[in-house]
């Protein structure tokens, strides 16, 4: 959050339709909570997911509440922003700390956090923040939470706390960077910058923007912050303005902007998602942990994706619908695994799932029979913590074990 005051801009949102994500918004603030049942099914048509960052312990049961009704498309992110640090009591911070613990498992990341020179100018505050900022950095770590930071005109002394904290190479947003000569160093220590729709009318995050390495970036909006023309308040479609920017400054598209900041996005939060490497031609199903479990493409590009541990691949026919074309891939080859059990285990769909079930139960083998292989291979989908499957992929796979292997 911008701290304080909102920014207005002129540019209208752009036109272009692609799914992103908003890394950082705040819906709890009342100019959006109140209207959310309304507003909500409108962003989905043109929005991934949502990140809403908590940063006043208000709002901490506010913002559960919209997780809990909005989620998965909304996930959330709970902090103390530094603005606040004059008013915070110690036993709102030990509230906030307990809060965290308790619901770790539905906070995404610890943030905002951070340090605000901006609003913040006496010497002793400054060093009550620095002090707030560690005890979060150290319960991020304790959680392995990623961490979203503010760091208005205090980038230097908050990076330098966070190397300090042992936040090197580990995962860190510097929420709507204004300092373009951080950049590099941000760069070297493998932590991500988001940049929002001010970018429309400021040199320096143009710069950013230019410097950044694409598989660095985020999109934000800071909303309600930084509304556009013909807006009542800033909202997370406004995604689109820093997108077409970046996609300027950097000659891109703006399908690799938003296909590249999505997958950044995906990868800091831990988001579950499926996404399209061409229109209507490849997608790629993850898992949430950067491990593809289905590819598509068409047949003149096979997209490769990092951290594979195997892709099960086909074509997209003409006329089909990516989830028409996961459907029938998923049908057609599992019916030929289980119609040859020869091939069972070599075909990399199935050998994922007996690669993943190996670490869990060391007694399975290439010589195993077909329908313990298949009860291995269903078993050990079940047995992977949280991993969910798109378009009823995982009822096909049991569609399958029943047709064939009746009790």
């Amino acid at each position: 959050m911008p701290s304080k005051q909102g920014v207005a801009g002129s540019n209208p949102v752009g036109s272009a339709f692609f799914k992103m994500i908003d890394a950082h918004c705040h819906l709890e603030q009342e100019e959006i909570y109140d209207r959310l049942e309304e507003l909500i099914p409108k962003w989905k048509k043109e929005l991934r997911h949502i990140i809403s960052s908590c940063a006043h312990p208000q709002d901490i049961d506010k913002t559960l509440e919209i997780y809990e009704k909005y989620h998965p498309f909304v996930k959330i992110c709970i902090g103390l922003h530094p603005e606040f640090i004059k008013e915070l009591r110690e036993e709102e911070i030990e509230h906030v700390l307990k809060f965290i613990h308790k619901h770790a498992s539905k906070i995404s990341a610890i943030g905002e956090i951070g340090l605000d020179y901006h609003w913040i100018k006496e010497p002793e505050w400054r060093e009550k923040q620095k002090e707030l900022f560690i005890r979060l950095i150290k319960l991020a770590r304790e959680l392995n939470l990623p961490l979203v930071i503010h760091s208005w005109d205090s980038t230097e002394d908050a990076i330098a706390i966070l190397e300090q904290q042992g936040m090197k190479g580990k995962k860190v947003l510097m929420h709507l960077l204004q300092d373009k000569d951080s950049v590099q160093k941000i760069i070297e220590n493998g932590w991500y910058a988001s940049i929002g729709p001010s970018i429309a009318k400021s040199k320096t995050i143009k710069k950013i923007a230019r410097d950044m390495p694409l598989n660095r970036i985020m999109l934000e909006t800071d909303s309600p912050w930084f509304k556009q023309e013909g807006q009542e308040f800033g909202e997370p479609i406004n995604v689109k303005v820093a997108c077409e920017k970046i996609a300027e400054i950097k000659k891109l598209s703006l399908q690799e902007v938003e296909k590249q900041t999505d997958e950044n996005a995906g990868e800091f939060f831990g988001l579950k998602m499926i996404i399209k490497t061409k229109p209507n031609c490849s997608l790629i199903l993850d898992n949430g942990k950067g491990e593809v479990l289905l590819q598509l493409r068409d047949k003149k590009e096979t997209i490769r994706y990092p951290n594979c541990l195997g892709t099960f691949g086909g074509d997209i026919e003409p006329g089909e619908t990516p989830e028409q074309a996961i459907v029938r891939e998923l049908r057609e080859e599992l019916n030929y695994d289980l119609k040859n059990p020869e091939y069972l285990g070599n075909f990399p769909f199935n050998g994922y799932a007996i690669h993943v079930f190996r670490k869990v139960d060391q007694h399975i083998n290439q010589d195993i029979k077909v329908n313990e292989g298949q009860k291995a291979m269903l078993v050990s989908f079940n047995q992977i913590k949280g991993l969910k499957f798109a378009f009823n992929c995982k009822e096909i796979i049991e569609f399958y074990f029943r047709k064939y292997y009746p009790k």
